[in-house]
C-alpha cells in the first residue's frame, strides 16, 4: 500500500548525513513500575492505551494515511487526559518539526496547528526518551528550547518522540498551562501510543519506498520492453528495406538487360544483313542505307540510355558535381527549349510560357535544371498529339526545403509547371512513373522512352531541396510541377527579392 505523504514531509525519516539519530523511546516510564496498581490510575491507563494502540495498528494495516492516524491518536489521548493540550509534531525538513494536529481540553491553552519549531539537534539526541517536565520555568533541561516553550505558553509538558531504528518522525506531546505533576499512567500511555504511532509510520514509509521501487522496476521493465520492441521494429524495417533494395536491384538489372538487348539486337541484325549482302555481291544501295540508318538509330538509343544511366549514377553519388549559383530561369528555360527544338519542329509543336512573376532569379545548378527541363519537354512532346502546344507556367511560391534529411524554415521559391495535352496519367500511377524504367500505361506508345527521364528529373529537383509531382489537368493532359529555391539553402544564404507586382503581358511562342 502506498501512503501519499505530503511534499512538505517528503524528507521525513530519509535524511542522509543530517539524520537525527536518537534512542528508541522506552516502552514504559523510567521508574520501571509498569503493571502496578495504585492511585495514579495505571490500570485504567493500560486499558485505554491498549485500545488506542490496537486502533492505530488496525488503521495502519488498512492503509490509513499517517496524518489521519496521527489525528486519531491525538484525539484518543486528549479524551483520556483532562486539562491538557495534545499535539502531534511531524518532521518538516532535516532539523525542523511542525504541528500537524492539536486538540485542547483546557481554555488556558488553545489548539495549535502549523506551528514550526527547530529544536537543537544535540538537545534532541540528549532527550531522546520521553521527556517529563513538571515546571518549565525551573527545569534547567529546557534552557536550549526556552524560546519555543515560551512561545507556546507551556508551563508543564510530556514529550514522547516518534522514533524507530534511530530515525525521528516527530513527537507526541501533552502540555499544561500551569505546573503539573504528571501521573505515571499518563506518561506511559503517551509513550506507548507514540511508540505504536512510530511503528505505523515506519511501516507506511517502508511501504511507500517499496511501492516506489516496484513502480521504478515496472517503469524500467516497460522501458526495456519498449526498447526491445523499437529495436525489433527497426531491425524489421531495415530487413524490409534491404529486401526491397535487393528486389529493386534485381529488377533494375533485369530492365537494364532488356533495354540494352533491344538496340544491341537491332544493331547486330542489320549489321549482319549488310555484311551478308556485301559478301554475296548483292549490293542494293537503298537497302544498305536503310540498314545503316537502323544501326545508327539503335546505337543512338543505346548511347542515350547509357548516358541517362551514367547521369543517374553521378547524381546519386557525386554531389560535388552539383554546383549551384544564382541564374535567370528564363535563360535556363530557353536553353532547354533549344535542346528539343528539332523534336518540337518535327511534330509541329510550340512551347507557351506563362510568367506570373517578373523576377525569375533562382538558386540552382544551371546544367542540371536544363537537363531536367529537357526531359520534361521531351516527355511532353512525345506523348502529346502533333500540333498541340506545351505550356510552361512559372509563379512565385515558398517551400520547406529538405536539407540533410530535415525540413528547414520557409524559403522563397519559383514553381515551374510543364503541361502537355496528351492522354494524362492514371491516378494510381502518378507516383510510380518517377521510378527507373517505369512508364505510364497510357503512354507506352513506342515513342522511344526508356523510363529514365522522370527519374533523372526527380533526382535533380531533390538535390535542390524540393520535389516534383505529377497530376492531371482538368482540361486534359499531364502536368509536372516542381520548385526551385530563390536563395542558397546553406546558413546565411542571401534571399532573392520577390517582385511579383506585375505579370508578363502575353505568352511567348518559341519553337
Amino acid at each position: 500500500m502506498t501512503y501519499p505523504w505530503p511534499e512538505s514531509f517528503a524528507t521525513m525519516a530519509d535524511l542522509n548525513e543530517n539524520e537525527m539519530e536518537i534512542a528508541n523511546p522506552a516502552p514504559r516510564g523510567s521508574d520501571g513500575s509498569a503493571g502496578n496498581t495504585g492511585p495514579d490510575g495505571r490500570d485504567d491507563a493500560c486499558g485505554r492505551t491498549l485500545r488506542i494502540v490496537n486502533s492505530l495498528a488496525t488503521a495502519f494495516l488498512s492503509g490509513m494515511h499517517p496524518h489521519e492516524a496521527a489525528r486519531r491518536a491525538v484525539e484518543a489521548v486528549a479524551a483520556c487526559v483532562v486539562d491538557v493540550r495534545v499535539s502531534c509534531y511531524l518532521r518538516d525538513g532535516p532539523d525542523s518539526f511542525r504541528i500537524v494536529h492539536s486538540v485542547s481540553g483546557t481554555d488556558a491553552l488553545g489548539p495549535v496547528t502549523g506551528f514550526l519549531t527547530k529544536p537543537p539537534t544535540d538537545w534532541m539526541r540528549r532527550y531522546g526518551e520521553t521527556l517529563v517536565i513538571a515546571d518549565s520555568r525551573t527545569d534547567s533541561r529546557l534552557s536550549p528550547i526556552a524560546g519555543i516553550v515560551s512561545e507556546l505558553h507551556v508551563a508543564a509538558f510530556v514529550c514522547a518522540p516518534l522514533a524507530r531504528d534511530g530515525k525521528a518522525y516527530g513527537a507526541l506531546t501533552l502540555a499544561a498551562a500551569t505546573p503539573r505533576e504528571w501521573t505515571a499512567g499518563d506518561v506511559e500511555m503517551l509513550t506507548d501510543v507514540a511508540q505504536a504511532l512510530s511503528l505505523g509510520m515506519q511501516k507506511a514509509r517502508a511501504d511507500e519506498k517499496r511501492a516506489a521501487a516496484e513502480a521504478e522496476l515496472l517503469a524500467h521493465r516497460d522501458h526495456l520492453q519498449q526498447l526491445v520492441e523499437d529495436r525489433t521494429r527497426h531491425l524489421r524495417d531495415a530487413k524490409e528495406r534491404a529486401e526491397r533494395a535487393d528486389r529493386g536491384k534485381t529488377e533494375f538489372l533485369s530492365n537494364v538487360s532488356h533495354e540494352l538487348r533491344t538496340p544491341l539486337h537491332s544493331i547486330l541484325s542489320f549489321a549482319r544483313l549488310g555484311a551478308d549482302r556485301l559478301r554475296g555481291d548483292v549490293i542494293d544501295g537503298q537497302k544498305l542505307a536503310l540498314y545503316l540508318d537502323r544501326i545508327v538509330a539503335s546505337a543512338e538509343s543505346l548511347r542515350s540510355m547509357v548516358d541517362d544511366l551514367l547521369t543517374l549514377s553521378r547524381l546519386g553519388t557525386d554531389h560535388t558535381a552539383h554546383v549551384q549559383a544564382s541564374h535567370d530561369l528564363g535563360g535556363v528555360l530557353d536553353a532547354a527549349i533549344w535542346e528539343v527544338r528539332d523534336t518540337l519542329h518535327a511534330r509541329g509543336q510550340s512551347v507557351v510560357r506563362h510568367f506570373e512573376t517578373r523576377d525569375l532569379e533562382v538558386w540552382c545548378d544551371r546544367d542540371h535544371v536544363v537537363l531536367a527541363l529537357y526531359h520534361l519537354l521531351t516527355n511532353a512532346s512525345k506523348f502529346a498529339p502533333e500540333g498541340r502546344d506545351i505550356v510552361v507556367t512559372v509563379q512565385a511560391t515558398t517551400i520547406l526545403p529538405m536539407v540533410d534529411g530535415e525540413h528547414t524554415g520557409p524559403v522563397p521559391a519559383l514553381e515551374i509547371a510543364v503541361r502537355d495535352q496528351g492522354p494524362g496519367i492514371p491516378e494510381e500511377e502518378l507516383e510510380a512513373i518517377f521510378e527507373k524504367f517505369v512508364q505510364s500505361s497510357r503512354t507506352r506508345t513506342g515513342a522511344g522512352g526508356k523510363g529514365l527521364g522522370l527519374a533523372i528529373c526527380r533526382q535533380i529537383v531533390r538535390l535542390h531541396g524540393a520535389d516534383i509531382r505529377a497530376s492531371n489537368h482538368p482540361a486534359g493532359g499531364a502536368v509536372f510541377t516542381f520548385q526551385l529555391p530563390r536563395q542558397s539553402l546553406e546558413a546565411g544564404g542571401a534571399a532573392v527579392p520577390d517582385n511579383t507586382s506585375g505579370k508578363e503581358g502575353s505568352p511567348r511562342w518559341l519553337h
